[in-house]
């Protein structure tokens, strides 16, 4: 594999973990804390973030899986493929990422449990994906009317081996990126949402 590869590649395998959670750090958002880890086979990451967004409506955003394209800047397309009954869906999402003209897709289809009362929980398909495995658990608080805290943590296992050398560095380094570019997205994803939140803090469904 060439090394002009691996920058597309890290853009794709980060994009696992900002599929289904809107976590980021931004000059919009304040940063707890991040911790990212790479062993060349498996990336292990843990987030505590505060965005400036009210909480119904990050929720509202995060768990919208026919757009999800309108934060996270690689997936390209995706879908719910099913609710499974108790806040349990099946989503896939195909993923695209480009460096210096060169661009990787990978598919990826994740086990969704949302309990609404705590942490959440996500498992890759590993026979619909392109990925081996991952695994990650997720909450989202208000912490005033204005702002939410996410937390994350978890670990995806890529299926190839990415020589350390190189690869443990420039993964992390795009990871974070990714993560400060969803961020600001987010955010800005809520800002045309605000009119729907009511004083009780629900949001208002149009018809």
């Amino acid at each position: 594999m060439s090394w002009l590869r691996l920058p597309a590649l890290a853009r794709l395998f980060c994009g696992l973990w900002l599929l289904w959670l809107g976590v980021s750090i931004s000059t919009l958002a304040a940063a707890q804390g991040i911790e990212v880890r790479f062993d060349a086979e498996r990336i292990e990451i843990n987030l505590d973030v505060v965005v400036n967004a009210p909480e119904p409506l990050v929720s509202q955003i995060v768990y919208d899986y026919d757009h999800l394209g309108k934060v996270f800047p690689l997936v390209s397309r995706s879908h719910l493929i099913r609710e499974m009954g108790d806040g349990r869906a099946r989503v896939r999402a195909d993923l695209k990422g480009c460096i210096l003209g060169i661009c990787r897709e990978m598919l990826h289809v994740m086990d969704v449990v949302r309990t609404n009362t705590g942490w959440n929980q996500g498992r890759t398909v590993p026979a619909q994906s392109h990925v081996r495995a991952s695994e990650i658990q997720w909450r989202i608080d208000g912490v005033n009317p204005t702002q939410t805290r996410l937390q994350l943590s978890g670990w995806v296992e890529l299926g190839r081996r990415i020589p350390p050398l190189i690869g443990r560095p420039l993964m992390r380094r795009e990871i974070r990126q990714q993560l400060a570019t969803s961020a600001a997205r987010l955010e800005k994803a809520a800002q045309p949402l605000r009119p729907l939140l009511m004083e009780n803090g629900e949001l208002r469904v149009e018809h």
